[in-house]
């Protein structure tokens, strides 16, 4: 991950490109059994202070992988601004803005997908917004499925596989 960061901050996307697009063609698991790739993505974007880079990779590139990694420094935005509270005690201005970086991860995630749908990661990530934003269980639903298509293994994922069937119940 470090060699990924060093590339992100000196803005060599080919680089970076062609590592997440080995990854994403081999498909290797780490020793908790989750794709290596879920979690380079999940460090990128979870990282603070990589707005900016992730932003200026956007603009220069057109790849999926750069609208997947913003899409989750949007999607922990989101939860950062709503905070871990019960839902009622959220106040209207937090809830705003969980729901409009929710929205922007949502793009990111969609734009992802119609450039490379074999990436499991934005139809995955794509699920777990349209539970945020309570959008109906058929675009949940559809997401899940684009998810399994791009990788059946997803499924075998068992954080993947607990969170989503979890939530789905509640439906």
């Amino acid at each position: 991950m470090e060699k990924i960061s060093r590339y992100l901050l000196k803005e060599r996307y080919y680089e970076i490109e062609n590592y997440l697009d080995d990854l994403n063609t081999r498909r290797p698991m780490n020793l908790g059994r989750v794709p290596i790739l879920e979690s380079i993505y999940e460090d990128l974007g979870g990282r603070r202070g990589y707005g900016p880079y992730l932003e200026k990779w956007v603009e220069i590139r057109d790849h999926h992988s750069a609208y997947i990694a913003r899409g989750i420094l949007y999607a922990q935005e989101a939860w950062r601004a709503r905070g871990q509270d019960w839902g009622y005690t959220v106040s209207q201005k937090h809830s705003d803005l969980y729901r409009q970086k929710l929205k922007q991860a949502a793009v990111d995630f969609e734009k992802a997908y119609r450039i490379n749908n074999h990436d499991p990661n934005s139809s995955a990530r794509m699920v777990r917004v349209c539970i945020g934003l309570g959008w109906p269980r058929n675009d949940m639903e559809q997401w899940f499925t684009r998810a399994v298509t791009a990788d059946h293994l997803q499924t075998q994922n068992t954080k993947f596989r607990t969170q989503i069937f979890a939530v789905a119940r509640r439906f």
